[in-house]
């Protein structure tokens, strides 16, 4: 699928989703589950913690798909900012949990701004 058709397919799957169609919230999940994995991966450094933030990452897009408005961004770049907070939200929560696993670790760096832009155009030029 070309990317025109491909992005189209995934603005009316994300606005359908904004309307509570839960058939297109299944295709949202589909088009973009994977590479939303990657997003949370990359930032949360473990599997089980990116799993468990792309679980809530999607909880939220169901909530706030109906604020999304094609002209203002690009459908995986919204989708992406949502998981790239939620992420580092979950890194910033680790911080103040009271665990012995996780007391000697410093805290991973969030990634910097112009690295997270530079992923996100390189995702939406794939």
């Amino acid at each position: 699928m070309n990317q025109p058709d491909s992005r189209q397919e995934l603005v009316k799957a994300l606005v359908a989703t904004g309307r509570e169609d839960r058939a297109a919230f299944r295709q949202l999940y589909a088009l973009t589950s994977a590479r939303l994995f990657g997003v949370c991966l990359r930032i949360c450094r473990e599997r089980q913690a990116a799993e468990d933030v792309l679980q809530e990452v999607y909880a939220i897009i169901w909530r706030r798909a109906g604020a999304y408005e094609p002209g203002q961004a690009s459908p995986f770049a919204w989708l992406a900012t949502i998981a790239r907070n939620r992420a580092i939200d979950y890194h910033r929560a680790l911080g103040r949990r009271p665990t012995t696993s996780w007391d000697n670790m410093a805290e991973p760096a969030a990634p910097s701004r112009l690295a997270l832009d530079t992923m996100l155009l390189d995702e939406e030029e794939r």
